[in-house]
């Protein structure tokens, strides 16, 4: 197995964790390169809503988390074989840390208005 490089670009961290036993065609970058970017863009604006300290911040984490769920369930066939676990995983640590936090957050602040 060797390490690959797809570009040197933002994605360039997530792309140089996969790990193929051949090298990828061209025609197999492209699909790879943009699911690696929106993962990317979906996590950057997930993570930067924390800490979730204002109604504001909650309610953008949870659309974004509700997007994280609908992106992740959408990976399948090729691209998904080909994204390497470490970003599969990036995205299921995003979506158990938000419903935990999200949900708690939520209440906590509903709890501080009705006093």
């Amino acid at each position: 197995m060797h390490s690959i490089s797809l570009t040197h670009g933002p994605a360039l961290s997530l792309t140089r964790q996969l790990v193929r036993t051949e090298p990828l065609e061209d025609a197999q970058k492209a699909p790879v390169q943009k699911a690696v970017r929106a993962t990317n863009e979906l996590l950057r604006h997930f993570w930067g809503c924390y800490p979730l300290t204002t109604p504001a911040r909650c309610e953008k984490a949870a659309r974004v988390l509700s997007a994280i769920d609908k992106w992740n369930r959408g990976l399948t066939g090729k691209s998904t074989r080909l994204l390497h676990e470490a970003v599969i995983s990036r995205l299921e640590v995003a979506l158990r840390h938000g419903k935990a936090t999200i949900v708690a957050s939520q209440q906590q602040q509903q709890q501080q208005k009705s006093r």
